[in-house]
């Protein structure tokens, strides 16, 4: 992570005042950075380690038993055919995200991607015919003003030179916060909450949805069960945060 989070202000005495009120500070530690171009310090930047192995083989969930199925996706039928996470859900991952998410800090959803798609890369991951955000409501986008899997898939696609459409989904009820509700309470909070808007360019297609994390798998879900309804052959996921499994 490398982008530089003040440089509109650079120089002069605006950029004075805000680089003394809004010293630049690692995202991960909060300490202060001597280097103007980074946005963590070397010892956070050096505890991320991207999953390639020990993970379930369905949902992409880190866990430490020797079965290849978590015990989360041996209880529960998936719409999707599989899924992937690059980071596990703590640390320096989970405060960036939430800076992306709620202190409009976009610059890291075009990190995201890039890291997305090296990871595509690094795994040899699915072939796929075209990437899908997953949506936000209307009201929620326009209280956020951008959708921060939206950037992130775009960002993928145009790297991995493959299709994004964010077009296609669109989330048709508005739902409570899943990050307030129970595991069971969150797949049924999202039940029939997406519909697909252009069956056309789904049919036959092997989709891979794009979020920025992945928990009970409730959100994932219930659009790849949109989408496989209305047609699509196959439903894949990646997102840059995962949670464990058991």
């Amino acid at each position: 992570m490398s982008m530089k989070t003040h440089s509109k202000y650079k120089g002069g005495i605006l950029g004075t005042l805000v680089e003394w009120l809004y010293p630049n500070r690692c995202i991960g530690c909060y300490g202060l950075l001597e280097d103007e171009e980074a946005d963590c310090c070397q010892l956070c930047y050096n505890e991320l380690k991207t999953i390639t192995k020990g993970y379930c083989e369905k949902c992409g969930k880190l866990h430490e038993t020797e079965d290849p199925i978590c015990f989360d996706c041996r209880k529960v039928t998936h719409s999707f055919e599989a899924g992937r996470g690059v980071f596990a859900y703590d640390g320096l991952i989970k405060k960036s995200l939430f800076g992306l998410k709620f202190f409009k800090q976009t610059w890291l959803g075009y990190e995201c991607g890039s890291i997305l798609a090296g990871y595509y890369r690094q795994e040899n991951l699915w072939d796929v015919d075209l990437i899908i955000p997953v949506p936000l409501h209307l009201f929620r986008f326009m209280e956020r003003g951008y959708n921060q899997s939206e950037i992130i898939a775009n960002k993928l696609g145009q790297e991995l030179k493959i299709p994004c459409n964010s077009q296609i989904l669109f989330r048709s009820k508005m739902t409570r916060p899943q990050k307030d509700l129970t595991d069971d309470e969150r797949f049924h909070n999202l039940k029939l909450a997406f519909k697909v808007k252009n069956r056309e360019a789904i049919v036959g297609k092997r989709v891979l949805l794009i979020d920025d994390i992945y928990t009970t798998g409730a959100t994932i879900d219930s659009c790849a069960k949109a989408l496989m309804d209305e047609g699509a052959s196959q439903v894949y996921f990646l997102t840059l945060a995962i949670g464990r499994g058991y």
